[in-house]
């Protein structure tokens, strides 16, 4: 008689606790997420030195403050596609206000893409004047994107790659009695064959002297005089 009123009252606490219990009791998990930086690779298609890097620019590229565009596609019919905003944190975790929370369910997202910079500067003209480190920043779009067996929910950040998308030039000052010499601005034309030409200023402020310039993706330059370029 004792042992069974004790699991009556343990079965009726039990129940209690269940159904008292706030709702919070295994709440929904936020998505966030840690960037990484693809770095940036010379025409041979292998990664440049460290000695090619801006300063900080590819480990440290996304600031605090910086904002991408995310965009999710759910296996939840009735949220299938979703469109987020995501601002980088000073700890280096992107957070949304408001961002995607995952479902207390069997829903997970089936794919994610991540870009920078967000639409609104990718619909505006080019920044064709690079010479500042965030107009520079700016021209180098990215994307990240993660669909390998779906994301579940998860209170760990995320990890996304950034691959570049653009087409970057760099250029050196060579020559006999060229040695420490730096490229402190840098301006030129481009002609095209269907637009009219346009000049670029190029990011000088490298540790190795050299200037660079971003421009928009299958961009390349050719000669027909034979020059050497």
């Amino acid at each position: 008689f004792i042992i069974k009123t004790c699991g009556v009252l343990y079965v009726a606490m039990v129940s209690w606790a269940c159904s008292k219990e706030p709702d919070n009791r295994q709440e929904e998990h936020e998505l966030t997420f840690a960037p990484y930086v693809m770095p940036m690779e010379d025409a041979s298609g292998q990664a440049a030195s460290a000695g090619t890097a801006t300063r900080a620019i590819v480990s440290d590229f996304f600031q605090p403050g910086f904002g991408v565009d995310i965009n999710i596609t759910s296996s939840n019919p009735a949220t299938a596609r979703e469109h987020f905003v995501y601002t980088n944190g000073s700890d280096g975790i992107f957070r949304g206000a408001p961002g995607y929370h995952f479902k207390l369910d069997d829903n997970y997202i089936m794919t994610l893409t991540a870009q920078w910079p967000q639409s609104g500067i990718r619909t505006q003209d080019f920044a064709a004047d690079q010479r500042t480190l965030e107009n520079y920043r700016l021209a180098d779009w990215m994307t990240a994107s993660s669909s390998a067996k779906g994301i579940v929910a998860t209170d760990k950040p995320v990890p996304l790659t950034f691959v570049r998308e653009n087409a970057l030039l760099e250029f050196a000052i060579a020559g006999q009695n060229t040695e420490g010499s730096d490229i402190s601005q840098l301006l030129i034309e481009l002609h095209s064959a269907t637009g009219s030409p346009k000049a670029y200023w190029a990011y000088c402020d490298l540790d190795n002297g050299h200037a660079r310039l971003i421009l928009p993706a299958g961009t390349r330059i050719s000669s027909t005089n034979e020059y050497m370029i």
